[in-house]
């Protein structure tokens, strides 16, 4: 047995028989059909697919698509070929382009090149007439170095129990499937992905981004037992529980998939409405219409509370037609709140579809990237000329706790705002100083260090002693260890994935930590294992 780390990129549990779907190109090959041909008969092909999936309500792989029918129409590449174009013409007019993409040095354009590289191998194969289709086993783990909308297409989906990509992003297609179908799916193996080989039995965790060659028999049986553990729970988990609970449960929604696709009986709030999907989707500026639109459909979904983050891009999220000057550190540079300045008209359109739509009642605006008292002005001078156009009530804001300044000056935040929300996944990379999308950096990734609770406990506190709302929205909302002691701490509102939901609160109901009170003083350990250790004997 052996276990690589990668990403988790589609939460679940996988088990089954490795097989390694593999699309090799060979340049020597005879032509069948000309390059004009196959590219006009893959735009046909990907057109049909974008309408059928718009049928079926799965618009991101729609959009997907669609991105790629403008790749294959890109005059950069059909303008350096011509219908008598040999197989080794068009392999370099598409690298060139890939590797033009990835000189921008910018995650989104890397990205770009990986789709290109696919894009590639889809047209050669098709030049050659030749056939991709790929026979999956029921209870088949698939590995690809990346799968193009091609790929699942001639593949039966059903027949997989989880999925690892070498290379692909979060955004890419395979991933976007992946959550759409509820498979689980890790990212990033890189050079780990030369220790997989076919037949093997692999386990995925595609939460925390294990792969385990050849598990031995108690893992097997520990994932079967988590699995059916986990679906206990959700069976037991209803609304009269939670409303008999201190708790409040939210879930992030970061997608329209998510929006149709959440169905619960028991969850009525948003902790954290990730609105940045609603340009990232778009080639440019959505109309106030559009938004008003998803806000409405938002109203309609959720009859409490929405946090609704305004715009949050930059750093690993690039929005072409915005004024985002191409930067050597995005992460650190000009992101969220930060943009208010050069993109006014911007924020101040989703302001006002916020006051335009159903949703105005319940929602509350929530500052991302706020590292100063300065980043409120703008957006509080905004909400207030917005509020006074329409008549209605200013909207209550409040900040995301990201920054170790926000966390240090909360006191001062809180004098100024409505409600704190801590984002643990940026406030644990700029603590630590790791790219937390860098696998190599995992060890510094862990929002248990020290030094991450002090800050949070420092919020915590704050907004006990000040009367605002304090609640947690990263991924260390949805962790068992970390939520019993986010609660310890004091915290009541946990924002997590829908999926999550029932195992954080059998987790804090059923703590044995919690119920007999048992102290916890951050300045005592040294280390995060520490605290886990101390968490688990104590449980």
């Amino acid at each position: 047995m052996e276990t690589i780390q990668s990403i988790g990129a589609s939460h679940g549990f996988g088990f089954g028989d490795l097989s390694i779907y593999t699309k090799e190109i060979d340049l020597e090959a005879r032509i069948v059909n000309n390059f004009q041909k196959t590219i006009e008969s893959i735009t046909k092909e990907f057109e049909s697919k974008v309408e059928t999936l718009k049928g079926e309500n799965r618009k991101i792989e729609a959009e997907v698509l669609e991105s790629y029918i403008v790749i294959l129409r890109d005059p950069e590449i059909n303008n350096n070929l011509s219908t008598n174009s040999t197989l080794e013409e068009v392999f370099t007019v598409f690298e060139e382009n890939a590797k033009q993409m990835e000189s921008l040095d910018d995650e989104y354009f890397a990205q770009r090149a990986e789709d290109i590289r696919s894009l590639c191998k889809d047209v050669i194969i098709g030049m050659q007439d030749a056939s991709s289709s790929f026979e999956l086993q029921e209870g088949t783990i698939l590995a690809a170095e990346d799968l193009t909308p091609t790929d699942t297409s001639n593949m039966d989906l059903n027949n997989i129990e989880g999925l690892i990509i070498k290379y692909g992003g979060p955004t890419s297609h395979a991933v976007i499937v992946a959550k759409n179908l509820g498979i689980p799916c890790v990212i990033g193996l890189n050079d780990n992905f030369t220790r997989l080989k076919n037949g093997q039995k692999i386990l995925i965790n595609g939460e925390n981004g294990e792969v385990i060659i050849n598990p031995d028999t108690d893992r097997i049986d520990e994932l079967q037992k988590k699995i059916k553990e986990q679906e206990a729970l959700v069976s037991s988990f209803t609304k009269k529980k939670l409303e008999d609970s201190d708790l409040d449960l939210r879930v992030n929604i970061g997608s329209s998939e998510e929006i149709d696709q959440f169905n619960s009986e028991v969850l009525e709030s948003i902790g954290l409405f990730r609105s940045e999907f609603i340009f990232l989707d778009s080639k440019e500026p959505p109309s106030l219409d559009q938004q008003i639109s998803v806000n409405n459909k938002l109203s309609k979904k959720f009859s409490g509370t929405v946090i609704y983050r305004l715009l949050d891009v930059g750093g690993d999220k690039q929005v072409e037609y915005l004024n985002i000057n191409k930067e050597e550190n995005p992460f650190l540079g000009v992101r969220g709140i930060r943009l208010i300045e050069s993109n006014e008209n911007v924020f101040s359109s989703q302001l006002e579809s916020i006051f335009k739509s159903d949703l105005h009642s319940r929602a509350k605006v929530m500052l991302p990237m706020v590292s100063t008292l300065e980043d409120l002005y703008t957006t509080r001078r905004l909400i207030k000329e917005i509020a006074e156009k329409e008549g209605k009530e200013p909207l209550p804001m409040g900040v995301m706790i990201e920054t170790p300044s926000a966390a240090l000056i909360a006191e001062k935040l809180a004098d100024n705002v409505d409600f704190f929300s801590i984002g643990s996944n940026d406030l644990t990379q700029y603590t630590l100083a790791a790219d937390r999308g860098n696998v190599e950096l995992r060890k510094y990734q862990d929002p248990l260090h020290p030094s991450v609770l002090k800050l949070i406990n420092n919020v915590i506190s704050t907004g006990i002693n000040k009367g605002i709302e304090v609640s947690v929205c990263g991924e260390m909302a949805s962790d068992s260890i970390a939520s019993i002691i986010l609660y310890s701490l004091g915290l009541r509102v946990f924002s997590l994935s829908p999926s999550s939901a029932a195992l954080i609160f059998h987790t804090l109901s059923d703590s044995k930590f919690i119920r007999d009170k048992t102290p916890l003083n951050i300045d005592e350990f040294a280390h995060a294992e520490e605290i886990r250790e101390y968490v688990n004997e104590n449980n």
